[in-house]
């Protein structure tokens, strides 16, 4: 259940600020998506080339942290629909990928290599780009509606509306997912009887856009996503009392201004976020984040070969936290945190477009620690019709959460500045029309990351990382019928940090936590009419984890097989079914925390 490759450097966004040369894009389309339907975003994204996350295999629900090109986790900017969404009431501020729904998703485009030079702080390792608008809507009414169901008591429901007219594009979608689950905490011993952790979760997605004429076009969305997640105190550790309760509401609007050579985007959005957490009935927390973001930017074609984009954009965010016990209760209010950016980008580009560079820088300015700048260098060359070529240089960097900066409640870290990165790749692309394959090698060496430091309890800029990796990917239509799909990812790294036993120590790990030096990825799949099956396979190699006597731990490697189909009937009706984990293997991801037993999903879906 691969993606489909290829998109080689350049993507048909509207979005200009997403449309760079030199870089790697891997496009999930659509029909691998319905192929998925029963999976999580986060296991789907867990099988694409350069993307390990943590806790993807754990009951629905759990907290996972997206690792991307061996960097560390949440270092990868998430996007929807072009725009950045942030949560500045979590740790380390990215966005929770258990407020989507497969079902709510068009397409996604990932973004391989650092990126803020483009799109702003976050894109320390790369970029996902989550697209739920729909495409090729051709009626004023249409009307899809999927229900599944699957053991632990699963159920999944899908209802859309939308539509077109020669001015409006709609689309409205509720999705509702709830599941008994399986114990989050391994129990070892085998007999203390650690109860299910169940998962219950609603969203509506809506949006709207109007063309207001020739050159002008405007667009609205909303998405609010809600659910509740049963979970356990820590590794091999039960409770029955713990859960949380999170949600999301982004509120957006925009408007493309498109004439002749020059195009004007602008876009706002609103983002409120909730994390409530009930440790027991005498411990529980809250987390309130509000946040803005703004942008606007111009691009002109000068020439036939070149293009000029200008751009600012303005973000600010807000987190106040509570916290109660049995005999105490304590709210603490975070100062309101505000970034500023402008940026640039130039393209140049051959007449026969065998050549393309792209130059890109940003300064932006926050109000803790003033300013820092990025660059990006990229370049792709058609070396023949069949055969790209494509390389980078580029920085980036993540700035410090509000529970970072404030993590004293008082006046902000001063200490502290943001997390830097230089990133250095090429690769090679060859695609013919069965045939599809790209091999891309890339480096990193981060320095200045945040990390929590058990010697002066507070945040510090002191580790430093170095990870370099390869990553392949292919696809091979055998002929109109079978296809098979695979990646590979070669990472290997090193840590300099504090000892995970003896605090005062520095020490330089030699290898990466949670992250493997070997993931295979592989699908075959088998297309007929209106039938269609298919099996995939992730293998994982041996990687570190440190267990909760903080002791390096090796988590054993292990394979996990998946299978899917479905068959359409009078045109408008789908059933289809998968299975996870379709041997059925005991392996674990993180010390101490169950990985997915075998899980069966049937449904019907049906599109008018």
């Amino acid at each position: 259940m691969n993606a489909t490759l290829i998109c080689f450097s350049q993507t048909a966004s509207v979005n200009e600020l997403l449309n760079v040369k030199g870089q790697a894009v891997t496009t999930i389309h659509h029909n691998t998506i319905t192929d998925n339907y029963g999976r999580t975003l986060a296991q789907l994204l867990n099988d694409q080339p350069g993307i390990v996350i943590n806790g993807a295999y754990q009951p629905v629900g759990s907290l996972v942290s997206i690792y991307m090109e061996g960097t560390l986790g949440g270092r990868a900017l998430i996007l929807i629909d072009g725009i950045p969404v942030y949560d500045p009431s979590s740790l380390p501020d990215y966005f929770d990928i258990n407020l989507i729904s497969l079902y709510e998703i068009e397409s996604i485009d990932i973004y391989h290599g650092t990126q803020s030079s483009t799109m702003g702080n976050g894109a320390f390792a790369g970029a996902i780009n989550i697209i739920t608008i729909k495409k090729n809507v051709s009626k004023p009414v249409q009307l899809s509606a999927a229900q599944s169901i699957g053991n632990e008591n699963t159920l999944n429901s899908n209802l859309q509306l939308y539509g077109s007219t020669d001015r409006w594009n709609y689309a409205a979608s509720y999705s509702h997912l709830s599941t008994n689950g399986f114990s989050l905490a391994h129990d070892s011993v085998g007999n203390k009887g650690f109860d299910n952790d169940g998962y219950t979760g609603n969203i509506l997605n809506t949006h709207v856009a109007y063309s207001a004429g020739k050159y002008l076009q405007w667009k609205a969305n909303c998405l609010y996503s809600q659910y509740k997640a049963d979970s356990d105190g820590d590794a091999f550790q039960d409770s029955k009392q713990y859960y949380y309760n999170n949600k999301q509401l982004n509120l957006g609007t925009g408007f493309i201004v498109k004439k002749n050579n020059t195009l004007l985007v602008g876009n706002y959005q609103y983002s409120s976020s909730n994390h409530y957490f009930h440790y027991d009935n005498e411990y529980h927390e809250n987390y309130v984040g509000k946040a803005n973001f703004a942008e606007l930017y111009l691009q002109q074609t000068l020439s036939s070969k070149l293009k000029l984009l200008l751009g600012t954009d303005y973000s600010s965010a807000y987190m106040n936290n509570a916290f109660y016990d049995s005999t105490y209760g304590q709210e603490h209010l975070y100062p309101t945190i505000n970034m500023f950016s402008t940026y640039g980008k130039i393209s140049y580009s051959t007449k026969d477009s065998s050549l393309g560079i792209d130059i890109a820088a940003r300064a932006t300015h926050h109000t803790a620690y003033g300013w820092v700048y990025s660059y990006n260098i990229g370049a792709d060359y058609k070396l023949t019709k069949a055969i790209n070529l494509f390389a980078g240089i580029a920085t980036g960097f993540k700035s410090a959460c509000l529970y970072q900066l404030y993590n004293n409640y008082g006046s902000a870290d001063s200490a502290l500045v943001p997390e830097k990165t230089l990133n250095y790749h090429l690769g090679i692309s060859f695609r013919q029309k069965q045939f599809t394959q790209r091999l891309r090698l890339y480096y990193y060496t981060s320095k200045d990351l945040i990390y929590w430091d058990n010697n002066i309890s507070m945040y510090d800029n002191f580790n430093k990382q170095k990870t370099w990796g390869l990553q392949y990917e292919m696809e091979w239509k055998l002929n109109t019928n079978f296809s098979i799909t695979a990646n590979y990812t070669l990472l290997k790294g090193q840590d300099y940090t504090i000892g995970h036993q003896r605090y005062s120590d520095t020490v330089t790990y030699p290898y990466l936590f949670r992250r493997p030096e070997h993931v295979v990825n592989m699908g075959i799949h088998y297309a007929i009419k209106s039938f269609k099956i298919g099996i995939s396979g992730r293998y994982v190699s041996d990687y570190y984890d440190v267990n909760p006597g903080n002791t390096d731990y090796i988590i054993p490697h292990f394979v996990v097989l998946n299978a899917y189909s479905n068959y359409t009937f009078h045109q408008h009706w789908q059933v289809f079914a998968s299975i996870q984990n379709l041997l059925n293997n005991t392996f674990y991801d993180v010390t101490g925390l169950n990985s997915i037993p075998m899980l069966i999903n049937c449904g019907i879906r049906f599109q008018l």
